[in-house]
């Protein structure tokens, strides 16, 4: 949580310690990723898609989704 461009962090599930996630403004990732596998953390890391969301088309779940959904905007 003290390195820059993180804005939040935590350990998911039952606090079992055997993960950690973090939420990482700009081009902080790099740091972050140096840091963490420094210590012996595989980071995997993932970036927001331009397009947005997408169903891919041969997923079974599209019908399902798609039909549910009529339209998102997230700003």
């Amino acid at each position: 949580m003290n390195m820059e461009g993180v804005l939040l962090a935590g350990v998911p599930g039952a606090g079992g310690f055997d993960a950690v996630f973090s939420v990482i403004l700009g081009e902080a990732s790099d740091a972050v990723a140096k840091a963490w596998s420094s210590a012996g953390v595989l980071p995997l890391l993932v970036r927001e898609d331009p397009r947005g969301v997408s169903l891919e088309a041969g997923d079974p779940r599209t019908r399902e989704v798609s039909t549910a959904v009529s339209s998102i905007q997230i700003n």
